[in-house]
């Protein structure tokens, strides 16, 4: 979703935010996999400070890519 296309679309996501989702799907993967009950608690309290700053970076990619889609619309 990171990966712009040229010629067809823009990235969905920056890369910025793409890394830091990926920080987040680690964590979760980690958590299924590996430490079941042995949460490391600064590693989710870091994750959760930047919970809210990451929400709102994928909500303005996504209304970036809708107004593209949008004026996609508009010239076909």
């Amino acid at each position: 979703m990171a990966l712009d296309i040229p010629g067809i679309r823009p990235a969905v996501l920056r890369r910025t935010t793409a890394a830091t989702l990926d920080e987040f799907l680690r964590f979760r993967h980690l958590v299924r996999n590996v430490y079941g009950f042995e949460l490391h608690f600064d590693r989710v309290l870091d994750l959760a400070s930047r919970l809210e700053p990451v929400r709102l970076a994928v909500q303005a990619d996504l209304a970036a890519f809708a107004d593209f889609l949008v004026e996609m619309s508009r010239e076909a």
